[in-house]
């Protein structure tokens, strides 16, 4: 009965401990040092509580957040523009895509972090 006593104590003692915040990701400090323009957003938003908490609550997420850039994602965005003027069904488009550029692969292009 003791260990089982123990048992809990310890268990509500990692529980506990478990609860409290620490931060993955860099500051908001770092994140504003490395990219000044972000403090626009801060002064665009001081008046509005709840749209500056959503500024703040975006820019701490950036870090963990990417898009994709290279001359191949080009090419490839060439049928979203194409299918979007109307003057081409989408299975046509990409495959004067794919006969002009090759075709697509994920390989081709590079990952960058938004910050």
């Amino acid at each position: 009965m003791k260990k089982h006593g123990i048992l809990l104590i310890v268990c509500i003692f990692l529980i506990l401990a478990s609860c409290t915040k620490s931060s993955v990701g860099p500051s908001l400090e770092d994140i504003l040092s490395a990219n000044p323009k972000l403090q626009v957003v801060f002064d665009k938003y001081q008046d509005d509580s709840l749209k500056h908490r959503a500024a703040v609550f975006l820019i701490e997420n950036l870090p963990f957040h990417y898009s994709y850039e290279g001359e191949a994602l080009n090419d490839y965005l060439k049928l979203f523009e194409l299918h979007g003027k109307g003057t081409m069904y989408p299975d046509k488009v990409l495959d004067s895509i794919k006969r002009a550029c090759g075709s697509f692969h994920l390989f081709m292009i590079v990952k960058e972090p938004l910050m």
